[in-house]
């Protein structure tokens, strides 16, 4: 019989796994292509997020899924690094995040799979990164505070 913490174990790996197939269907299987299909890259900051937010063309639930599942990509990240970095800081958090989206965009770029490399995507998944580890530390100094006193702020 598997011990609770070697069970906590095995279960985030599946987890992982799990998580790790879906980004790859998400982010790099080949799309059919389109024949509107303009660019392979957006450098435009914020003109993907404002089109999903005025498009009256596309179905509301395609640019809601689109939009919620690029913030969403990154979420566990934000989740794991709560857990493990020992003192509060956004910045390391804000710069993984971006490094990890940017890596996925370039591969994106770089696969020839119809897929758009967009800054947007990057802005989405960090915000989701970033949010879900707030929301993290919040909970765990909220809930925990003597079992997490290093994450709370020193103030000099």
């Amino acid at each position: 019989m598997l011990s609770s913490r070697r069970l906590v174990t095995v279960v985030l790996s599946i987890i992982g796994i799990i998580y790790g197939g879906l980004l790859y269907k998400y982010l790099l299987t080949p799309m059919v292509p389109s024949f509107n299909h303009v660019s392979p890259v957006n450098l435009v900051p914020f003109r993907t997020i404002a089109q999903n937010l005025t498009d009256g063309g596309t179905p509301i639930s395609h640019r809601g899924y689109e939009l919620i599942g690029n913030i969403l990509v990154l979420a566990p990240l934000g989740v794991f690094l709560a857990l493990k970095m020992r003192k509060f800081s956004v910045w390391p958090v804000a710069l993984i995040a971006v490094g990890i989206s940017t890596s996925f965009e370039i591969t994106q770029y770089l696969s020839w799979s119809w897929r758009v490399a967009d800054v947007d995507d990057v802005i989405c998944n960090s915000s989701g990164a970033i949010a879900t580890y707030l929301i993290t530390v919040f909970v765990m100094l909220r809930y925990r505070p003597k079992q997490y006193p290093s994450r709370a702020r020193q103030h000099p």
